[in-house]
């Protein structure tokens, strides 16, 4: 009977396997648990390789804390192995899953000179320094001036601004998409929101331009939220607003009610199918008050009753398509205001020669499947 093993051993081993740099692993785990010991564990496995050279090795992270603990952590495990006796190495390259030899030991041992001479020493970096790094050495192929700069968090911000300002203030943003994001948004909020989308705008800018414009991206959105019919939000209140004669037929027949909360609630749908089409599309909230209560379940007086209820589900369905079109407008006019402002920011970015840092990944993307 095979012994149990325990969590620890179970963790111990998931990292032994990830650490062998002859297959692809993915590693998803909290913080301190280990994820930069498998990294590092790959990486010496990588270096005891015969004929590998340390030069050949490229490790990217996203920030320089981890990068400079890469670093650190490979210089202590390869200095150690340099004046380990055998006992303890061999301890070392076990707990590795490597299987120690005189010819392994002697590899372990060099690689700490190895690695040393190295100009600059091990390739660890973060992402951004090595896109960065590779579109100085490729700036013609990437369409970039040979002396760009990287703009800063700070500085960015204020470019945004500045492009901001000049597209609202220019008189270029379009009239009524400024109108529906003014009553919807603070200038304040507005700002937060485009300094969100710039932090996308490769991707918007890119959605946009297969959609052939905003306009057409609008069309596929109202199709994916089910407004194939270019329905508008006035459009679908009119249609919430023209009641099936059966419901007419059901409230007067409530006005009957033994009981006084019924026969109320009779009387306020009745004072509202009085009204005219205009005045129905002015107050239709009143008519959905009627049905619902304000945490949006059915009125119990109505609870039964076939046309008060089959009136409910279509009043909810309208609601849902309200949405849809309030959602389809505010994303239109965010996007016909913001696209100018990003567009414009990366104009200023270019005549300055600047990048930002998420230009830099995407640029390097572009530059490696395209040459």
């Amino acid at each position: 009977m095979n012994a149990p093993v325990s969590a620890r051993q179970q963790a111990e081993l998931a990292q032994r396997i990830a650490s062998d740099p002859t297959i692809s692993a993915w590693v998803s785990a909290s913080a301190g648990s280990g994820k930069t010991k498998v990294l590092t564990d790959r990486v010496l496995r990588l270096l005891l390789q015969e004929g590998q050279a340390a030069n050949r090795i490229l490790c990217l992270t996203f920030t320089k804390a981890a990068a400079a603990e890469m670093q650190t952590r490979l210089a202590r495990r390869l200095g150690d192995w340099a004046c380990a006796d055998d006992a303890q190495l061999d301890a070392e390259l076990l707990a590795l899953g490597c299987e120690p030899s005189e010819t392994l030991r002697r590899r372990a041992r060099s690689l700490f000179a190895e690695v040393l001479e190295l100009p600059g020493g091990m390739r660890i970096s973060t992402i951004h320094s090595f896109c960065q790094s590779l579109l100085h050495a490729f700036p013609l192929e990437a369409g970039l001036p040979p002396q760009f700069s990287v703009v800063e968090e700070a500085e960015a911000s204020a470019l945004l601004a500045d492009a901001r300002e000049a597209v609202l203030a220019g008189g270029t943003a379009p009239a009524e998409n400024l109108a529906l994001m003014a009553g919807l948004v603070s200038a304040e909020d507005f700002s937060q929101v485009v300094t969100a989308l710039m932090k996308e705008r490769h991707r918007v800018a890119s959605c946009i331009a297969r959609c052939n414009g905003v306009a057409g991206l609008r069309l596929r959105l109202a199709r994916l939220l089910g407004l194939e019919d270019g329905a508008d939000e006035e459009e679908v209140i009119a249609a919430l607003c023209d009641v099936p004669d059966e419901v007419a037929r059901a409230a007067a027949a409530l006005a009957n009610h033994k009981n006084k909360t019924p026969r109320e609630l009779a009387a306020k749908m009745r004072a509202w199918l009085e009204l005219n089409s205009d005045r129905r599309s002015a107050q239709w909230q009143d008519w959905h008050a009627c049905f619902f209560t304000s945490t949006g379940t059915l009125r119990t007086a109505l609870a039964g009753i076939a046309a008060m209820e089959a009136e409910a589900a279509r009043i909810q369905e309208m609601m849902g398509r309200l949405a849809s079109c309030r959602l389809l407008s505010a994303t239109e006019a965010l996007l016909a205001l913001a696209h100018p402002v990003l567009t414009h920011y990366d104009a200023r970015k270019k005549s300055a020669g600047l990048l930002a840092y998420d230009d830099l990944i995407v640029i390097a993307q572009r530059v490696l499947k395209d040459p």
